[in-house]
């Protein structure tokens, strides 16, 4: 492979791993800059994910989910993604847009984080 991105997704679409929605959850937690700074209850995660930009933030504890860094938006899509710190749970979203061209590395983003996220 070329990389690790590579690597990653090799491992998640062979792995025999019957706690890859885990390691999902625990790669998507390790994408923060300051751990745990932005913990959402449960309700809140989900208002969030959907769109809702008005969602307070809490002190994190076990039944938190933490906002990942992975989280972004450019021209190409818009990502949300959030992981529970006590099972790693994922809540994400990712929303693709219509252009009539793509830059390329937005591309290979793009499908990176969805062979990720849609296991």
């Amino acid at each position: 492979t070329k990389n690790s991105i590579e690597r990653l997704l090799w491992y998640l679409q062979n792995s025999n791993s019957s706690h890859i929605e885990y390691e999902v959850g625990l790669l998507a937690l390790s994408f923060q800059e300051e751990f745990g700074s932005k913990a959402f209850s449960s309700s809140n995660a989900e208002k969030l994910v959907n769109g809702e930009l008005n969602v307070d933030a809490e002190k994190p504890n076990g039944d938190s989910y933490l906002l990942s860094d992975l989280t972004q938006a450019n021209d190409l899509f818009k990502l949300k993604v959030l992981a529970r710190l006590k099972d790693f749970d994922v809540l994400s979203k990712l929303e693709p847009a219509q252009l009539g061209s793509i830059d390329k590395e937005e591309w290979e983003r793009f499908l990176r984080l969805y062979s990720i996220l849609e296991l």
